[in-house]
Order: structure tokens, then sequence, then C-alpha cells
């Protein structure tokens, strides 16, 4: 059943990078995530439909080397307003299933 993306519980994130695992590189900041999703402000555009596999390292929530590795599907891919030079990426999880971990950290940063 897909998550309704206007009632997920957002959470918006500073300094969290976003990396291509098959580029093998950092893409991007993530701006906000939920259980669903997240949204980006990348480097290059993506084909809307790709799925890909990317990872977020989080060792700045936790003690030690973390990545949480997911693969999203591309909902949307287009030129940000502000800096047009970056892209707005919307991505939907397919397969995450460390994202719960990060967003219970992320719950016990914001308390």
């Amino acid at each position: 059943m897909p998550i309704d993306r206007r009632r997920a519980k957002r959470y918006v994130v500073v300094d969290l990078d976003l990396h291509d695992d098959h580029l093998e590189q950092s893409v991007g900041r993530v701006v906000n995530i939920s259980d669903g999703g997240l949204f980006a402000i990348s480097d290059r555009g993506y084909t809307v439909g790709e799925v890909g596999k990317f990872s977020i390292p989080v060792q700045e929530l936790v003690d030690e080397p973390v990545k949480i590795l997911f693969t999203a599907w591309v909902i949307w891919s287009h030129p940000n307003r502000l800096h047009p030079e970056k892209y707005s990426l919307g991505l939907e999880f397919i397969d995450a299933p460390d994202i719960k971990t990060l967003l219970s950290q992320l719950d016990a940063a914001q308390d």
C-alpha cells in the first residue's frame, strides 16, 4: 500500500550527505526524510522512474561510522529554483530496512 506523503512525519535534517552507491560518490544533501522517502538537493539530475542504490552516512548522529543503505526510485528530478546549477530530487524508498533506525535516531536527537 503506498504511503500518503502528505501525512507522513517528515524530519528536516541538516548536514546529511546523500551518496549514490553506483557512482561511489556524494551527490547531494538530504533536506527532509520520512519513512516513505526523502527530498534532497543534488549535484546532478536523475531520470524519473530510475532506480538506484543510495546511502546516507550518519556518523554525525552516532559515535561510530554507520551508513544507512537503501534502494529507491526517483519520483521527481528538476532544476532547483534557488540554485539552478543543482537539482531538487525526490526519492521513494523501495528497500530501506535501516531507515527506521535512522528515523529513531532523529527522534532521539529532537528530544
